[in-house]
């Protein structure tokens, strides 16, 4: 059962829980595997499962536990929030020749969860990362997406990995998600978004490089770039740029931010890669830790 490694990036893990008074939420996805054996050699088989995803629900403040079977795929990275009236959780799969999606199911207070629902057909790959903020009686969800992503010719890896950030929401009187809206525009790279609600008022942070040669990632120079919405995420800026390292070669990262009385504040890494070449094909990563920077500012009017 997996309940860590909340909203990183990677094939398996859970993401943030919810603590309502009393009620505590947190999601898990089971991943099991058959073990067999022929004569004295084991084999092992997960393709098969079998698979468990849900959520496991206290009632009395974590005393006595139940669990809430939601899904019976290969999960991963599931989170849960709570709007006003709704609980949603949220997991990413992959099916077989379509690639990643991201995958959700919505519960009444007091109600049972209904049957798990497409949310995506384009997220991203097994790296991809999404985040979900409620606010009052909406769900505001941001994601990575792959809907643009360009190809190159190599058989092993033809995707280029070009991802960009997309937003949509949902209000509890709503019978369907809002039209997607690409947040990264004018970026050729984006990379795993960071987001906070207050009000109306929304800020959307990532990291990511407007150009770049082929075979660039997420460990190659890139910046920190934020959005905002005035308007309950109907409206938004462009790409603003926090950080202006990338032509430098510093790479700025992980960028975590919250939006508390007006005010804009961004954690994120930066530093320099200082690859050492041992012998020719032999590369050792020779650096110390990088520190983690804080910025803040008024969100803009």
């Amino acid at each position: 059962m997996h309940l860590n490694d909340p909203g990183r990036p990677g094939p398996v893990g859970s993401g943030p829980g919810v603590v309502s008074g009393s009620e505590i939420y947190v999601p898990y996805s089971v991943d099991a595997k058959e073990i067999t054996y022929r004569g004295k050699t084991l084999f092992v088989d997960g393709s098969n499962g079998p698979f468990n995803d849900g959520v496991l629900h206290s009632t009395d403040s974590g005393r006595t536990w139940q669990i809430e079977r939601i899904a019976d795929f290969q999960g991963m990275s599931s989170a849960v929030c709570k709007s006003k009236g709704y609980y949603y959780y949220f997991v990413t799969r992959m099916v077989t020749d379509q690639g990643f999606q991201l995958w959700f199911s919505r519960k009444p207070d007091n109600g049972s969860w209904d049957a798990p629902k497409v949310l995506t057909k384009t997220f991203a790959n097994a790296f991809g990362h999404f985040v979900a903020v409620s606010e009052d009686d909406t769900v505001h969800l941001g994601w990575m997406d792959r809907r643009h992503e360009k190809k190159r010719f190599n058989l092993m890896y033809p995707d280029r990995q070009n991802w960009e950030v997309v937003y949509c929401q949902r209000k509890d009187s709503d019978t369907n998600w809002s039209k997607e809206i690409i947040l990264s525009k004018g970026l050729l790279y984006s990379y795993w978004p960071s987001m906070s609600v207050e009000g109306d008022k929304i800020v959307v942070a990532w990291w990511g490089v407007r150009t770049a040669p082929d075979w660039h990632s997420f460990n190659d120079p890139n910046d920190i770039y934020y959005v905002t919405s005035k308007d309950g995420g109907k409206n938004w800026t462009g790409p603003l740029k926090i950080t202006d390292g990338a032509k430098d070669g510093i790479t700025s990262g992980e960028p975590q931010t919250v939006l508390l009385n007006g005010v804009i504040h961004l954690f994120y890494t930066q530093g320099k890669m200082n690859l050492k070449e041992e012998s020719p094909g032999l590369t050792k990563l020779n650096q110390a830790p990088w520190p983690i920077y804080y910025r803040q500012r008024p969100f803009p009017n």
